[in-house]
């Protein structure tokens, strides 16, 4: 189980991005991933996540975080400069500290619970309107929508996410996870 949060905490992770863009990001899901909130780490991994474009480098980011930049780029069909994607990373690291509060005022001023599949979908569709984006360019929203309709509903999507969510978005098991 994850260790408790509170709202001071996520206050402090907050002025952390407000200061420091995405690497203020990057630092608050190592933080919240060493706290056990697995969700941090997927999202560490969009939030590092390069290797598009050919001249970079180095590569950087989970593979799997890779994809969901590229997934975003891909059927989009956009090219996002570097200011345009950490506008998105800082809003989605911005929606997830949101939804963390959220479950804290639920909880009576801390919580460890991590953010459900209902949430996370929640901020990425507020988050990719407010750039011009679609739900759909989301890699989880079209398997999502399958698992709903075929597979049990909003709680087999809950289960699976749950599933996911616990390989923290790197090494073989989330490239499995993620597969399957």
């Amino acid at each position: 189980m994850a260790q408790p949060i509170n709202q001071a905490m996520i206050a402090q992770h907050g002025k952390l991005i407000d200061s420091r863009g995405v690497m203020g990001a990057v630092e608050v899901y190592n933080d919240l991933l060493n706290k056990g909130y697995n969700y941090a780490g997927w999202a560490k991994g969009v939030a590092e996540a390069n290797g598009w474009n050919s001249s970079e480098p180095e590569i950087r980011g989970s593979i799997t975080g890779r994809a969901a930049v590229m997934f975003m780029k891909d059927s989009s069909g956009r090219d996002f400069s570097d200011r345009e994607l950490n506008e998105i990373r800082i809003d989605m690291a911005r929606g997830y500290l949101a939804a963390l509060s959220q479950n804290i005022r639920d909880g009576g001023g801390k919580t460890q619970a991590d953010i459900e599949f209902d949430q996370m979908r929640e901020f990425h569709k507020d988050v990719f309107e407010k750039h011009n984006l679609s739900i759909n360019n989301w890699t989880l929203e079209t398997p999502m929508k399958f698992i709903g309709a075929y597979n049990g509903g909003e709680a087999a999507q809950e289960k699976k996410w749950q599933e996911l969510a616990k390989t923290q978005g790197d090494g073989a098991d989330a490239l499995i996870a993620s597969a399957a």
